[in-house]
């Protein structure tokens, strides 16, 4: 099993081959995909508006703390919905494959299920970019 690169990674005859999938799978991610693809155009909009008042708000002479911390609120609502959505569809593809499945998909194209900036790897234990190794959780 070699690492490819996550891009399409559903449609990529080496992963689908590795992993297994089957026609239905792949349709089910497929859809997962195209449904985040249009939310995201949306949302990098949301994220430009919502940077620009905020900017805009710590421009002002004299600076209104109500102002700017209105559109911090705005702006770090906006940013989350970012990651929200990500983890969403993170957890639907989950829901769409195996096990077995999962557990190759780590390590065909682990950037596939990365959620934030931090890259983690599976393993005995969970390693974040840095290389700190972050504890096994006890079960």
């Amino acid at each position: 099993m070699q690492r490819a690169k996550a891009g399409r990674w559903w449609v990529n005859p080496q992963i689908t081959s590795d992993l297994n999938l089957t026609d239905d799978q792949v349709k089910r991610i497929e859809t997962i995909m195209s449904e985040i693809g249009k939310e995201m155009a949306d949302q990098s909009e949301r994220e430009r508006r919502a940077t620009t008042r905020f900017h805009r708000a710590l421009n002002k002479d004299p600076l209104n703390p109500d102002q700017v911390n209105k559109m911090r609120s705005v702006l770090e609502e906006t940013l989350a919905a970012r990651h929200r959505r990500r983890i969403d569809q993170v957890w639907s593809v989950r829901n769409v494959l195996t096990h077995n499945q999962w557990q190759k998909l780590w390590k065909l194209a682990p950037q596939a299920l990365q959620v934030s900036q931090a890259r983690i790897s599976m393993g005995p234990t969970l390693h974040v970019t840095e290389g700190t190794p972050v504890p096994t959780p006890v079960r």
